[in-house]
């Protein structure tokens, strides 16, 4: 039992780094995901949380969430 709630804590701790890498950049994911979205004639260091400006279209696309969540009925 204790072995399932460790690795559900690895698992949400590694969703929630990947998320601040995709949202708003941060370590240890950011600079990656930057990469990533990058336009191929932009740096990556050029991109800035929340901007379009420099981003693929595309790939920010795929990194959107799978399955929308809607709050209220």
């Amino acid at each position: 039992m204790v072995a399932v709630i460790f690795i559900l804590l690895i698992v949400t701790a590694g969703t929630g780094l990947f998320r601040a890498g995709t949202d708003i950049y941060y370590p240890p994911f950011g600079s990656t995901i930057q990469g990533y979205l990058a336009m191929p004639d932009t740096l990556p260091d050029q991109i800035e949380p929340y901007q379009d400006i420099g981003v693929n279209p595309e790939k920010q696309a795929s990194l959107a969430p799978i399955i929308p969540i809607r709050i209220g009925v």
